[in-house]
Order: structure tokens, then C-alpha cells, then sequence
């Protein structure tokens, strides 16, 4: 391509770059439509899974679990609920502990809080849940007291 064409295309270049990288941004965060994560997580709990991570992508929610000592992954529709794709990891899990809230209650805390949770990870050594949720227009990064629910820091994401 000489410096001619280059120039010519450079222009739509830029503007497509500008306009795509806000949506790429935007995909972390959970549609209007979709089950708020505390809904999902409870329906996995009553079926006895204990969820240690989850994070939205692309219309879905990815989530890894706990059963019986056995990891599981499923991609479930953030709309609707169902389970899109199951996943059994043959491997010995390390057990959440026993004292921890589950995820559901944790997240529902959260959404009455007026926050919307996209992604929520379990750190062992500490027995805190790390979430990043928005609030608003703005994203946050929080710090969750996993036995309590009690939020440890809020910081904003900018």
C-alpha cells in the first residue's frame, strides 16, 4: 500500500478504532436483560454446587464450581438461565471454607446495594471475595469479606 492509499484509509481507520473500543469495554458488564448474578448463583447452590468464580462474557456467565470435591465449569445464558455448555474437571478441587456466605447471598447483597456484579473471584489465602462491579456508570473494585459480606474497600475503576 503506498503513502497515498494510506492516507486515503487512514481517517476511517481512526473513527473505527474510536468507535469499536468503547463496545469492546462494554462486554464485561451485564446487560438490562440479563438474570442478575444472584439468581444464577442460587440455582446452581440448590443443585449443590459451591461457586468460586464467575465472570459475564459475552451475553453469558462463565462459572467455576465446586461438588463433592470435583471442579466443574459451565457457560450459562445471562438471559435466560439455562446451561449452555457443562464441563467436568477430573481433578481434586482444594474445598471452600465452611464458613463462607455463598455467592447468591453475597451477590443479591451487592444488587440491593445498586450494584451490578460482572465478575466475582474467590481468593483462599485471605477468605475474601474479589468483585468487580458497576454502580451507575462508574466500575468498581470491591473487596468482600467472605464469612461476613461485609465490604472491605470500594475502589473506583477508572
Amino acid at each position: 500500500m503506498n503513502n497515498m492509499n494510506l492516507n486515503q484509509y487512514l481517517p476511517a481507520m481512526m473513527l473505527a478504532m474510536f468507535v469499536a473500543a468503547p463496545l469492546a469495554l462494554a462486554g464485561d458488564r451485564p446487560a438490562e436483560d440479563a438474570k442478575p448474578l444472584s439468581e444464577i448463583a442460587a440455582a446452581l447452590e440448590k443443585q449443590g454446587y459451591v461457586i468460586y468464580e464467575a465472570e459475564h462474557d459475552d451475553r453469558a456467565w462463565e462459572i467455576e464450581a465446586l461438588r463433592d470435591d470435583t471442579r466443574f465449569e459451565f457457560d450459562i445464558d445471562a438471559r435466560t438461565g439455562e446451561t449452555l455448555s457443562k464441563v467436568t474437571k477430573r481433578t481434586t478441587a482444594t474445598p471452600l471454607p465452611v464458613d463462607i456466605q455463598p455467592l447468591s447471598q453475597i451477590a443479591a447483597t451487592l444488587e440491593q446495594a445498586g450494584y451490578v456484579v460482572a465478575e466475582v473471584d474467590f481468593k483462599h489465602r485471605r477468605s475474601v471475595w474479589e468483585i468487580d462491579a458497576y454502580k451507575g456508570n462508574r466500575e468498581y473494585d470491591l473487596k468482600v469479606d467472605a464469612a461476613t459480606g461485609e465490604i472491605l474497600s470500594a475502589r473506583e475503576d477508572r
